[in-house]
């Protein structure tokens, strides 16, 4: 009977999260196969431009974190990079490089604007993560490629990729 109720708990705990969180995490990759990835998806979306924007999550989790210090924070990492995820779907996707970096791709019939981009983020994220946390998922760097090339992707995500973005806990 017990056993019952809790899994009667926890199916319906389940069912009453946000759909976002129930995706599966993006695939680490590394920097090279990251590149051909990225530059195949913009490629696909045959949309005429695409940014790539190097995420930072730090200062949205420091502050989720110590609003609410009982969370586990790799949960909260990874639900997070579930929501991201589910946020950029339409425009390109999240992807996770295996030194720890979070690059999302926007592609559109024009270069993204990344203060705006970094405004709706917060607000997409404040509806399921927490309407604590002001702090946003800043955008550290980005830079738009009219003709997308995996070479060109790759040199933009290696400075990215300097040791010092990682994202690691």
């Amino acid at each position: 009977m017990l056993s019952l109720l809790g899994a009667s708990l926890a199916t319906r705990m389940d069912a009453s999260r946000p759909s976002c969180f129930s995706r599966s995490l993006p695939a680490e990759r590394r920097l090279s196969e990251l590149s051909e990835v990225v530059a195949a998806r913009s490629l696909d979306s045959q949309a005429t431009f695409a940014t790539l924007c190097l995420l930072d999550p730090v200062p949205f989790l420091d502050q989720a974190l110590s609003a609410f210090p009982a969370m586990d924070p790799e949960c909260l990492r990874e639900d997070l990079v579930r929501c991201l995820a589910a946020f950029f779907e339409a425009s390109g996707g999240v992807f996770l490089c295996d030194s720890g970096e979070w690059i999302a791709l926007c592609c559109g019939s024009r270069p993204a604007d990344t203060e705006l981009l970094q405004s709706q983020v917060g607000k997409y994220l404040r509806r399921f993560v927490t309407a604590e946390a002001d702090a946003p998922v800043a955008i550290r760097r980005s830079r738009t490629f009219d003709s997308p090339r995996a070479g060109e992707m790759e040199e933009f995500l290696a400075g990215c990729a300097d040791g010092s973005a990682s994202l690691r806990p």
